[in-house]
């Protein structure tokens, strides 16, 4: 009886050792993509700034053109 109960024992602690070691690498792997998503996010706003400035770029040099003409 014993036995059995070491057995079952150690069964539970090396489930728990590979929960805790899976449940790590997930942390990392979300650490990982949150700074990933933060560096896009930084990209994305760049670029959607220069496409805004473009617009309004774009449509002034369309309204002086209009005007000359």
């Amino acid at each position: 009886m014993n036995r059995l109960l070491l057995v079952v024992l150690a069964l539970l602690l090396a489930a728990l050792g590979w929960q805790t070691w899976r449940l790590a690498d997930a942390s990392q792997t979300i650490s990982t993509q949150a700074d990933e998503l933060q560096s896009k996010s930084q990209a994305l706003a760049k670029s959607n700034s220069q496409l805004i400035s473009l617009s309004i770029l774009t449509e002034t040099n369309n309204r002086e053109q209009a005007r000359l003409y």
